[in-house]
């Protein structure tokens, strides 16, 4: 009751605030960013080091455990955010940090903890590969084309012209290409 009282009494006052209102609003709608998929940044980390020759089990003794009991050292680890699969050759470790991680330093913080376990990881393992996961990295657009030309025309126009083309805009970290013909040397021993 006493709202409605007081817009009654005081229409000047109601209609100020609802200009100003108006105009936040419309200045809030006019620099509002947009984009194709929302900022998310969970801020994860994959580890995957190849063990050739291996068996599962003896990736998961030898390489998968050192590995996450390095990583389960570092902080702001999210619950249950330490998963890992070890398969014949491979292992994969998945780190999930909490929102209390700095995303720009995760990677460096696991490359750090990994590399200090490299000495007590088999001699004959690969290198682990550390890959930050970058949900707003993703593929926006695919361009498919096709023509008269010969494929061997067509993929030096994809690698040599469109692909540069791409590469050279603005906002755009790299372009692949998944198809097309790669050259092959075939060798033939003589018996």
């Amino acid at each position: 009751m006493k709202l409605t009282q007081f817009s009654v009494r005081n229409p000047f006052v109601v209609a100020a605030i609802t200009v100003a209102l108006g105009i936040f609003g419309l200045f809030t709608y006019t620099t509002m960013g947009v984009a194709i998929s929302p900022n998310v940044n969970f801020p994860s980390v994959v580890v995957t080091t190849i063990y050739p020759g291996a068996d599962p089990e003896t990736v998961e003794t030898n390489v998968t455990k050192p590995i996450e009991d390095a990583i389960a050292a570092l902080q702001n680890i999210d619950e249950n955010g330490l998963t890992s699969i070890s398969s014949q050759g491979v292992s994969t470790v998945i780190v999930q940090f909490n929102t209390a991680a700095n995303p720009d330093m995760v990677s460096v913080d696991v490359e750090r903890v990994v590399n200090a376990t490299r000495n007590r990881l088999p001699p004959d393992v690969d290198p682990p590969t550390i890959s930050k996961i970058d949900i707003n990295a993703s593929g926006v657009a695919t361009v498919v084309f096709s023509g008269d030309q010969s494929l061997t025309v067509l993929q030096d126009f994809a690698e040599n012209v469109l692909q540069k083309q791409l590469n050279s805009l603005r906002g755009v970290s790299s372009t692949t290409i998944r198809s097309g013909i790669t050259r092959e040397v075939h060798v033939r021993v003589d018996d």
